[in-house]
C-alpha cells in the first residue's frame, strides 16, 4: 500500500479450484490491516461463498469455476488435445469435484440481494 498498489487480489491458493469456499479468516486479517480494496480469489464453490467473501471483509470477489465448471466437466475433448494443463487435464482424466455448484452471475447477484448488497441487475445477466 505505502509503495503505490491499488488493491490487492488476494489468492488463497490452498483454496484454490477446490469449490471449499474462500479463506475467510485471511480475508478478516487482510482487509482488517489495510486501506486499498481486497478482491477475494481462490476456493469459490456456490453461490453463497462469495457473499461470505464479502462478509469477512473483501471488497470484491473473483470467480471462475463456479460460473464454467459445469461445461468443462461435461464437454468432450479431442484425443489430440495433449496438453497438461489446469483444470482440462484433470477432467480429461475423470476428475470431478463435487463440491462446486456451477452457478450463473444472476445467481450470484440474487443471493447477494438477499443478503442486503446492492447489485446492478439487467435483464441479461445470466
Amino acid at each position: 500500500e505505502k509503495l503505490g498498489a491499488g488493491e490487492i487480489f488476494l489468492t488463497s491458493v490452498d483454496r484454490d479450484g477446490t469449490g471449499e469456499g474462500y479463506d475467510l479468516e485471511l480475508i478478516k486479517l487482510v482487509s482488517k490491516q489495510v486501506n486499498i480494496p481486497v478482491i477475494a480469489h481462490g476456493g469459490a464453490g456456490k453461490a453463497i461463498d462469495v457473499k461470505d467473501a464479502i462478509d469477512a471483509g473483501s471488497d470484491a470477489v473473483a470467480v471462475a469455476s463456479i460460473l464454467h465448471y459445469d461445461v468443462l466437466k461435461n464437454a468432450k475433448f479431442p484425443s489430440e488435445i495433449d496438453s497438461k494443463e489446469g483444470n482440462t487435464e484433470f477432467l480429461k482424466v475423470g476428475g470431478r469435484l463435487k463440491r462446486i455448484v456451477s452457478c450463473s452471475i444472476s445467481d450470484i447477484k440474487d443471493t447477494l440481494i438477499k443478503a442486503g448488497y446492492g447489485c446492478r441487475t439487467t435483464k441479461n445477466d445470466g
